[in-house]
């Protein structure tokens, strides 16, 4: 990934453009590279323990491979429970941490 210098107010602010160039072009995209970076360094963890990265863009989408996991808890807890909303619910819970601090408001 190559890095691009800019200059602000005196500053040098660097810039990764290769993920921001993926970020800009699709929505997920963000998602997608926080959470293989998730998985890079957590890697040691997956010996041991099912680990699965989950990563969330500011309005709420998830990156793929989290998205399959929740809608497979979601569809095992409606089984259980026979409410068809468990999955809406589920999400709701994942996302309830970050859409409670005023600095982040999911749409």
């Amino acid at each position: 990934m190559t890095n691009e210098l800019v200059p602000l107010s005196g500053r040098i602010i660097i810039f990764p453009t290769l993920s921001l160039v993926r970020a800009a072009r699709k929505a997920g995209a963000a998602a997608e590279i926080a959470a293989t970076r998730k998985e890079e360094k957590y890697v040691d963890l997956s010996a041991r323990y099912f680990f699965e990265p989950i990563a969330v863009e500011t309005f709420g989408v998830f990156n793929a491979s989290a998205r399959v996991l929740l809608d497979d808890l979601g569809r095992r807890i409606t089984f259980s429970s026979g409410e068809a909303r468990e999955s809406s619910f589920l999400y709701q819970k994942v996302l309830a941490p970050w859409s409670t601090q005023p600095s982040v408001r999911l749409g």
